[in-house]
Protein backbone atom coordinates (compact mmCIF):
# COMPACT_ATOMS: atom_id res chain seq x y z
CA UNK A 1 0.00 0.00 0.00
CA UNK A 2 1.22 3.48 -0.89
CA UNK A 3 -0.15 6.08 1.54
CA UNK A 4 0.70 8.92 -0.86
CA UNK A 5 -1.51 7.66 -3.68
CA UNK A 6 -3.93 5.63 -1.52
CA UNK A 7 -3.40 2.68 -3.89
CA UNK A 8 -2.79 -0.91 -2.88
CA UNK A 9 -1.89 -4.15 -4.61
CA UNK A 10 -2.94 -7.43 -3.04
CA UNK A 11 -1.48 -10.71 -4.30
CA UNK A 12 -3.16 -14.07 -3.65
CA UNK A 13 -1.82 -17.57 -4.22
CA UNK A 14 -3.64 -20.88 -3.67
CA UNK A 15 -6.75 -18.89 -2.83
CA UNK A 16 -9.89 -20.60 -4.11
CA UNK A 17 -13.23 -19.94 -2.48
CA UNK A 18 -15.45 -22.95 -1.76
CA UNK A 19 -18.12 -23.66 -4.39
CA UNK A 20 -20.97 -21.16 -4.22
CA UNK A 21 -18.87 -18.59 -2.35
CA UNK A 22 -16.53 -15.67 -3.06
CA UNK A 23 -13.85 -13.88 -1.06
CA UNK A 24 -14.33 -10.14 -0.58
CA UNK A 25 -11.67 -7.63 0.54
CA UNK A 26 -12.41 -4.90 3.07
CA UNK A 27 -10.41 -1.93 4.32
CA UNK A 28 -11.07 -1.05 7.95
CA UNK A 29 -10.84 2.55 9.07
CA UNK A 30 -10.93 2.20 12.81
CA UNK A 31 -13.78 -0.28 13.20
CA UNK A 32 -15.63 0.88 10.05
CA UNK A 33 -15.36 -1.45 7.02
CA UNK A 34 -15.29 -0.33 3.39
CA UNK A 35 -15.71 -2.85 0.57
CA UNK A 36 -12.77 -3.00 -1.85
CA UNK A 37 -14.12 -5.73 -4.14
CA UNK A 38 -14.13 -9.47 -4.71
CA UNK A 39 -11.02 -11.58 -5.25
CA UNK A 40 -11.17 -13.01 -8.78
CA UNK A 41 -8.72 -15.90 -8.70
CA UNK A 42 -7.80 -18.00 -11.72
CA UNK A 43 -8.21 -21.79 -11.87
CA UNK A 44 -5.00 -22.26 -9.84
CA UNK A 45 -6.17 -19.85 -7.13
CA UNK A 46 -3.91 -16.93 -8.11
CA UNK A 47 -5.05 -13.33 -8.26
CA UNK A 48 -3.65 -9.82 -8.27
CA UNK A 49 -6.05 -7.16 -7.07
CA UNK A 50 -5.39 -3.47 -7.58
CA UNK A 51 -7.25 -1.09 -5.31
CA UNK A 52 -7.30 2.48 -6.59
CA UNK A 53 -8.36 4.16 -3.34
CA UNK A 54 -8.19 2.51 0.07
CA UNK A 55 -9.39 5.70 1.74
CA UNK A 56 -7.62 7.91 4.25
CA UNK A 57 -4.32 6.20 5.12
CA UNK A 58 -4.19 8.02 8.47
CA UNK A 59 -7.00 5.95 9.93
CA UNK A 60 -6.58 2.74 7.89
CA UNK A 61 -6.09 0.03 10.49
CA UNK A 62 -6.47 -3.27 8.63
CA UNK A 63 -7.39 -5.19 5.52
CA UNK A 64 -9.76 -8.12 5.96
CA UNK A 65 -11.19 -10.87 3.77
CA UNK A 66 -14.66 -12.25 4.26
CA UNK A 67 -16.23 -15.38 2.82
CA UNK A 68 -19.46 -14.36 1.09
CA UNK A 69 -22.16 -15.96 -1.03
CA UNK A 70 -21.18 -16.19 -4.73
CA UNK A 71 -22.45 -12.69 -5.55
CA UNK A 72 -20.40 -11.15 -2.74
CA UNK A 73 -21.63 -9.02 0.13
CA UNK A 74 -24.14 -6.29 -0.54
CA UNK A 75 -22.11 -3.34 0.79
CA UNK A 76 -24.59 -0.85 -0.61
CA UNK A 77 -27.20 -2.36 1.70
CA UNK A 78 -25.14 -3.31 4.76
CA UNK A 79 -21.74 -1.61 4.27
CA UNK A 80 -20.17 -4.50 6.18
CA UNK A 81 -19.30 -8.13 5.61
CA UNK A 82 -22.30 -10.46 5.67
CA UNK A 83 -20.16 -13.61 5.90
CA UNK A 84 -17.41 -14.50 8.34
CA UNK A 85 -14.05 -12.74 8.25
CA UNK A 86 -11.49 -15.43 7.43
CA UNK A 87 -8.32 -13.31 7.29
CA UNK A 88 -7.23 -9.99 8.73
CA UNK A 89 -4.00 -8.08 8.44
CA UNK A 90 -3.38 -5.17 10.78
CA UNK A 91 -1.47 -2.12 9.69
CA UNK A 92 0.75 -0.10 11.93
CA UNK A 93 4.30 0.46 12.93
Amino acid sequence: MDPGTRRAVLVFDNFKAPDGHAYEVWAFHGSTPAAMGRVRADAEGRAVMRVEDVGDPNDLTAFAISLEAEGGAAPQATNEPTGPIVMIGSLGG
